[in-house]
């Protein structure tokens, strides 16, 4: 199991075959965006292939110390998905990018990507410390 989301393994193997993925943060994108419990597995996957290059290049940023914007995962209404610099929309009912969303969209569900990857870091920090410790205590009781 994966210290650093909540999905199980094979949850995961089967997130980045089908998003053609090896990226820690769009797995933890996933993992947020399945959590939420409003879309099913393949909505998930078709929402990260909209948006997986913009989160790949954010994360390669960020690894770089470049300087990026905040970045923003938005759910629209439980139905149509936009991300930081997207100029459409993913409609999660249609499967289809859209260039509007055809009516005003009155609630918002928003993702900082930025957050995201921070927790995420501070998640695999902890993990590490607690195996360093848990050797620490095998090796000085033998």
């Amino acid at each position: 199991m994966s210290p650093f989301v909540i999905l199980d393994e094979s949850a995961i193997k089967r997130l980045k075959r089908a998003v053609g993925t090896e990226c820690e943060l769009v797995v933890g994108v996933g993992d947020w965006l399945s959590h939420l419990n409003l879309f099913s597995d393949a909505q998930v996957y078709d929402i990260l292939k909209f948006i997986r290059e913009r989160v790949e290049s954010f994360d390669e940023a960020v690894a770089i110390d470049l300087a990026h914007p905040p970045t923003m995962l938005a759910v629209c209404d439980s139905r149509w998905v936009s991300f930081t610099g997207a100029e459409t929309f993913w409609d999660t009912e249609t499967s289809e990018v859209t260039e509007s969303l055809g009516e005003f969209a009155l609630t918002h569900i928003m993702c900082d990507v930025g957050v995201l990857r921070a927790r995420m870091d501070y998640r695999r920090g902890r993990f590490n410390e607690d195996q360093k410790q848990t050797a620490a205590g095998s090796t000085g009781s033998a």
